[in-house]
């Protein structure tokens, strides 16, 4: 019983189960029998709806409909029944359009719809005409550019790559064949490329590296026309050379300084293929300046002008690529002189010591020739003449004279000779002797019919002589700009010379002369070379030498004289041998400068010894002296309290008892013995204390000890010697220390005196084009830390250089404004010193100006001597610029079309031209059909015009026979002295269609 239940529940489960399935409806699943249809091509494909139970039993008769959407195909028959397997089928016929078509098939199920789907891929048909074309025809050379492309099949469907991917060929021709596609690896003048996946075909163009036409050919199935496609490769890249040329023309190029005219410099500029770097720009600079800007045009030339200049000389002009700083071309051009006019004649210094002062004294006498503007001019003949001169009643032994009667004019202008002044007679004994002579000389310059004179003076008395001269050299400027004046005082005058030396070297010559100094050296040797220095220092001018040795005795081995050659000859010849009598050496020199001496000369001797004395005992006479024959020194031991009495020289003779030291003849030393003998005690403060005899004849003495170690006694005794007399004594280890002593003594020697000095440079009149007028209408003025006003002054000679006063700046700023003078207390002025100062003026005038007014003078000791200053003139232009450079403009403007609306006959046009070079320009009129300019047509080419010709342009087309379009246009224009210039017409201009073209220009 139990098992018939439970079948029973089975079998209801399974009832119950499937009418559920059945409540379902049905199932439907659709597919076509192709994946790809092609549009509009006609070719169906079979589309099969599977109606199905919820479990998968077919369904028979059920009715299927099939669509899709109207403009992707059609079905035949639209509805059909299924068939014992549940399948019902339909053709479906794509439409034009390709794409994806979503296919419905639907059956009707208990008043429900039931529907199934399937997509169907509809490919375009084959490429029929190009849908899209984008691309920059206008590129840099050596640069890279995007091609892009699009095609459509008849049907408007975009050629994709879903199912195929089109592949196209591409070909470049270019001026140097460089040009190429890229083809993922490499840039080449064949490539094949395919269709991208959105339809687009990317192609990268890289443009040959010489400017001109590249041409892209683009093989593309028919019926679609093959592209043809140029692209203009613009040498417009960064130049890498620059160069220039110049007119007019020279070596180097070269115009008046006329206030006129003008260089023209043409700069090329060429990329790194050597193209016209076009529409690039250079940064113009001169050395004077001023500075511009220039933009090449397509030909890669930038011209600029240059000028005008009143002031000649040379000007470096550079150019400088803005885009590479490291290109650049530098020029050099110069202006030079117009016709010369008239000369100025100046001397410097104009007043100078005479010929017997100073023989190597002499004056620059310059004339400089210049033009209407001021402006020296070079290789102009000019003749000199010395004409009267006056020396009054002084002594003459010298004639004046030029040292040269023609010159040429050098750069700057001036032609300069030397004048040597005249002499006078330095013999005091001479009735036509003066201390105060002077004379004058006047020198007259010609140049052509132009003569100028100037008076020179020569004195035999100044302390000081004068030189002036203007930076700049030229002594050429323009109104506004500054002068600096400079101005040098130098103590050579005789006043301040030396008084003569008359000095006698006392040399020791004894054996130990022949030992060796701290540095290794003979004595002797180290003594000669010394000696040698002293002489070299003295002036045979001026000075004298005397020599005296000594050794066991004492020798005159030459008098006072100014043959030092002789001199030396004599030192030479000395040998060591024998003991030092050092007293008698020093006598005899003294002895010799009483007989030889000259009365106006400073007197000196200098004594050299290397040990003490041993013969003739204390040169200052201490103690007991001894006549001649008294005694006997031993010739190697020091006596410090007896001497040798020489009669003439003071002292008390006494007679009577004495001890009287006698040389042993066995070890050097004395012995004494009582003798009855004339005698001296109070030699010491006679002569013969040769201290004494020396200050008593003005004469200074310089012991000198040298190269072994005194003793407290001997040194004693020599400090006693020099200071007695005002010289000094020093200690000489060796050689160079000996020559050092023998060099400071040269220089004590040389006596100087000195002179007071001041300077009033007034500049209350001034001297302009021969007239005067108020200073400061002329000049200002102008204080410059380091530049104005700076003063030093130093000393050179022999013994060196060194700093009287260090260099510095002044302010003379409340100076000037109180009287238009400058004052200097310059103080006291010494033989070799020299005194400069130099300050800034700015000029307020034009015309030949005297930098020093009439009331300028230098003054000595309180105002008894002066001296004048020098005609220093400048020449002064009218105030002006430095040349500037010029740009020449080229500008188009105001394009515009006569009249509104579709033009169906004479197209109208008219623009604004602005031009002011000295070449032409040409004028191009261009069309292009489409908006980008990818192709660019010649309308017409305008006659050249010239900057006379500027202003309003009209031209007039016939444009009857031009098919109808829009048209884009726009006129170019070059000239070769400008940069290029371009107006685009603001829009596009309807075109109508005519019989013939013609040009008909207004």
């Amino acid at each position: 019983m139990g098992q018939i239940r439970y079948w029973a529940f089975l079998m209801g489960v399974l009832l119950l189960c499937a009418g559920a399935m059945a409540a379902e409806g049905p199932r439907i699943a659709v597919t076509s029998a192709e994946e790809w249809l092609v549009a509009g091509s006609g070719a169906g494909t079979a589309v099969t709806a599977t109606v199905t139970d919820a479990g998968g039993s077919p369904l028979p008769g059920m009715n299927v409909t099939f669509s899709c959407g109207a403009a992707m195909g059609l079905f035949s028959p639209v509805t059909a029944t299924t068939g014992p397997d549940g399948t019902a089928t339909a053709t479906f016929v794509p439409g034009t359009g390709s794409g994806t078509a979503l296919i419905t098939a639907t059956v009707e199920s208990g008043g429900a719809e039931v529907s199934g789907t399937c997509e169907q891929k509809i490919d375009h048909a084959p490429p029929y005409r190009l849908q899209s074309l984008d691309y920059e025809s206008r590129v840099s050379v050596d640069t890279t550019t995007g091609i892009v492309f699009s095609l459509e099949d008849e049907y408007g469907n975009l050629v994709d790559a879903r199912r195929i991917a089109e592949t196209f060929r591409f070909g470049v021709g270019s001026p140097d064949g460089s040009a190429g596609i890229f083809d993922g690896t490499a840039y080449c003048d064949d490539v094949v490329l395919p269709v991208g996946a959105d339809g687009t075909v990317r192609a990268e163009l890289r443009v040959a590296r010489t400017a001109g036409e590249n041409v892209v050919f683009v093989d593309l199935p028919e019926p679609v026309a093959d592209l043809y496609l140029t692209f203009y490769g613009i040498g417009d890249g960064a130049p890498s050379s620059i160069t220039a040329s110049v007119n007019p023309g020279g070596t180097p190029p070269y115009l008046p300084a006329d206030g006129e005219s003008r260089f023209t410099i043409t700069y090329t500029m060429k990329d790194q293929y050597g193209n016209p770097a076009g529409n690039r720009s250079v940064r113009v600079t001169s050395d004077v300046g001023t500075e511009t800007v220039a933009t090449s045009n397509s030909a890669g030339l930038a011209q600029v002008t240059f000028g005008p200049r009143d002031v000649t000389g040379l000007v470096t002009i550079t150019a400088v690529s803005v885009d590479d700083p490291a290109v650049s071309c530098t020029v050099v051009v110069e202006f030079v002189h117009t016709d010369p006019v008239d000369m100025l004649l100046t001397a410097n210094p104009q007043t100078m010591p005479s010929y017997d002062v100073n023989a190597g004294s002499v004056a620059e006498v310059r004339a400089k020739v210049i033009d209407v503007k001021g402006n020296p001019v070079p290789n102009e003949t000019v003749t000199f003449s010395l004409g009267t001169v006056n020396t009054g009643s002084y002594g003459v032994t010298d004639a004046p004279a030029l040292l040269g009667d023609v010159a040429t004019t050098d750069e700057n202008g001036y032609a300069t000779i030397l004048f040597r002044p005249g002499g006078f007679t330095t013999d005091r004994d001479d009735p036509a002797y003066s201390s105060a002579a002077s004379g004058t000389g006047v020198v007259s310059a010609t140049w052509g019919s132009v003569t100028r004179e100037i008076e020179l003076r020569w004195v035999n008395f100044p302390y000081l002589s004068v030189s002036a001269w203007v930076e700049p050299e030229s002594g050429q400027v323009a109104v506004n700009e500054t002068i600096d004046v400079n101005l040098a005082l130098k103590g050579d005058g005789w006043a301040l010379q030396p008084e003569p030396i008359d000095v006698v070297l006392v040399i020791d010559r004894s054996g130990s002369m022949r030992g060796e100094d701290s540095s290794g050296e003979v004595r002797l040797v180290s003594a000669k070379n010394a000696a040698s220095t002293f002489i070299d220092a003295m002036d045979p001018r001026r000075d004298r030498v005397g020599l005296v040795s000594f050794s066991s005795t004492t020798t005159i081995d030459r008098g006072l004289t100014d043959d030092f050659s002789g001199v030396k000859t004599q030192l030479d010849a000395l040998r060591a041998d024998g003991s030092t009598q050092l007293r008698r050496g020093i006598y005899e020199a003294i002895r010799l400068l009483q007989e030889q001496g000259r009365d106006d000369a400073v007197k000196a001797v200098i004594v050299m010894t290397d040990g003490d004395w041993n013969t003739d005992a204390d040169p200052l006479g201490r103690g007991i002296g001894l006549p001649d024959g008294v005694g006997r020194w031993s010739g190697s031991t020091i006596l410090y309290d007896y001497y040798e009495y020489y009669d003439g020289l003071g002292g008390t003779l006494d007679y009577g008892w004495v001890s009287v030291p006698y040389a042993k003849w066995w070890g050097g030393g004395y012995y004494y013995q009582d003798e009855r003998q004339w005698h001296c005690h109070d030699g010491e403060e006679t002569n013969q204390n040769m201290g004494r005899f020396a200050l008593d004849n003005g004469i200074k003495l310089y012991p000198i000890t040298f190269a072994y170690s005194p003793g407290p006694e001997v040194t004693n005794t020599m400090e006693t010697l020099a200071s007695l007399t005002g010289g000094f004594y020093a200690h000489a280890p060796g050689g160079d220390e000996l020559a050092g002593i023998y060099k400071r003594i040269a220089g004590e020697l040389k006596t100087e005196a000195g002179v007071d000095t001041t300077i009033d440079l007034s500049f209350e009149n001034v001297e302009v084009n021969g007239a005067a007028v108020p200073g400061d209408d002329v000049f200002e003025y102008i204080y410059e830390d380091g530049i104005s006003t700076v003063i030093e002054s130093w000393v050179e000679n022999e013994s060196g250089r060194y700093v009287v006063v260090p260099w510095h700046t002044e302010d003379q700023t409340a100076d000037w404004q109180d009287d238009q003078s400058l004052h200097y207390d310059v103080g006291t002025v010494r033989l070799g010193q020299t005194w400069t100062t130099s300050y800034r003026l700015r000029v307020k005038t034009d015309g030949n100006i005297n930098v020093f007014g009439p009331g300028s003078t230098i003054s000595f000791n309180g105002g008894a001597d002066q001296l004048t200053l020098p005609d220093t003139f400048i020449s002064v232009r009218p105030e002006g610029t430095e040349p500037v450079f010029g740009n020449v403009i080229l500008d188009l403007s105001d394009l515009h079309q006569v009249g509104t609306g579709p033009v169906t006959e004479f197209l109208k046009l008219g623009w604004d031209l602005d031009y002011n070079g000295t070449e032409t320009v040409d004028q191009k009129i261009w069309y292009s059909t489409d908006e980008n300019r990818h192709t660019q047509t010649l309308f017409m080419q305008m006659p050249p015009r010239s900057a006379a010709e500027v202003g309003a342009q009209t031209a007039e087309i016939d444009v009857r026979s031009i098919p109808a379009g829009q048209y884009y246009v726009w006129v170019h224009a070059t000239a070769p002295d400008a940069g290029d210039d371009e107006i685009p017409y603001d829009g596009e201009i309807t075109i109508g269609t005519g019989d013939s073209t013609k040009i008909r220009l207004e």
